[in-house]
């Protein structure tokens, strides 16, 4: 005890006495405190950012996002090499034909429903032409009414599983793979080499969802977060 007494009267007596309790008291003291304040706001940005979503919330997001898109679905007549090449061809000739003519101008998912319910017969007409066309005789069939889905990723957007309403196509015994995109608003492509959803069709897929709900399905590059402390700042220019 009198050793310590001793010591710390040496340092105050001193003529330095301002640098040794700088040196030897307070840095190491705010030291402490900024690796502590460092340490717990890590545990706090990883708990906020980790927050797992519930089964409730998905189910909730899911049914919000199938209430403000269609979806196209066609279904190959079987899973040859040559029913799957037409599934596809059918796919990008159907979806040329609907953005450039009937879907050109709607402006939401229930009158896409309402246009297409109109036309279907015309649409069955054109699709079982096109079919004839590439050489096959099997019947078309068009549908439009709720459907399920499996989790599907288009580019960097991916539409939680559960039910949405869709065109269907099927195509002969419809027992193939089948293919599906977001026919409203529009992210069906006729170029299938597309990796990352054009800003354009995520700007109409804005439009139609809540933040909340487009926030969910646009995935985000990974954000690093900094965090900096200005008396460790202060402290780093001393030394």
């Amino acid at each position: 005890m009198k050793n310590i007494l001793n010591y710390y009267q040496s340092l105050f007596s001193s003529a330095d006495c301002p640098k040794k309790f700088l040196l030897k008291i307070l840095l190491p003291l705010a030291l402490a405190f900024c690796i502590s304040l460092y340490i717990l706001s890590g545990f706090i940005v990883a708990a906020m950012g980790t927050k797992p979503i519930s089964v409730t919330d998905t189910a909730s997001l899911q049914i919000g996002i199938s209430e403000s898109i269609l979806r196209l679905h066609v279904i190959a007549n079987s899973d040859s090499t040559t029913d799957q090449a037409t599934k596809l061809e059918v796919k990008d000739y159907v979806v040329s034909y609907l953005q450039n003519s009937l879907l050109k101008d709607v402006s939401s998912k229930e009158e896409a429903i309402t246009v297409l319910s109109q036309h279907s017969d015309e649409l069955k007409q054109i699709t079982t032409k096109y079919v004839r066309s590439l050489g096959y005789t099997y019947d078309v069939e068009i549908s439009i009414g709720p459907a399920y889905f499996p989790i599907k990723v288009y580019g960097d957007i991916t539409l939680p599983a559960g039910e949405y309403d869709a065109l269907r196509i099927k195509l002969g015994e419809a027992n193939g793979q089948n293919w599906w995109c977001i026919l409203f608003p529009t992210l069906c492509y006729v170029d299938t080499t597309y990796q990352i959803v054009p800003d354009e069709s995520k700007e109409q897929l804005k439009d139609v969802l809540t933040e909340r709900e487009y926030e969910a399905i646009v995935s985000k590059k990974e954000t690093k977060v900094v965090v900096k402390f200005k008396i460790w700042e202060w402290i780093k220019e001393l030394i």
